[in-house]
């Protein structure tokens, strides 16, 4: 496990979530194909935290990347997209999320209809244009972006 998922998830159980770290979402044949993605093995999530009260769960991608420039968000697009899957492509958004809620709800981890969010938690954003751009982003998306500041 990741020091920096650790340290997510221990401030989100201090908000009074459950969580669990590089949780692994099953996805059908079907899935994979509409994704792209037909031979892919099991989709894993960085950090998944659910609040029973609310009925809510977060989908966490953490980003630690303390000894790099950060998280660089130009152009209304993640550098690299393909190191923000979830964030950079709507159809695998779609389909890993929903999946990963209807697990949760076989496994009776939460109740049916969960209210499901992506969110991003990063140690450094590249610069503070950055930062806006990202913030901006979620906010129409209402997803949740936590950085170091």
């Amino acid at each position: 496990m990741d020091a920096f998922e650790n340290l997510m998830a221990l401030l989100l159980r201090r908000e009074g979530y459950w969580t669990a770290t590089g949780v692994k979402v099953k996805l059908t044949k079907d899935q994979k194909v509409a994704i792209g993605r037909p031979s892919s093995p099991r989709w894993e999530i960085d950090l998944v935290a659910y609040k029973g009260s609310t009925n809510e769960v977060l989908v966490v991608e953490c980003k630690s990347f303390l000894d790099s420039k950060g998280v660089t968000f130009k152009d209304d697009s993640f550098e690299p997209p393909e190191r923000y899957k979830l964030f950079a492509e709507p159809k695998t958004r779609e389909v890993v999320l929903g999946a990963l809620a209807q697990q949760l709800v076989e496994q009776g981890a939460c109740v049916k209809d969960p209210r499901v969010t992506l969110c991003l938690a990063t140690g450094k954003i590249a610069n503070s244009t950055d930062r806006v751009a990202l913030q901006a982003l979620f906010e129409r998306r209402k997803e949740r972006v936590a950085a170091h500041r």
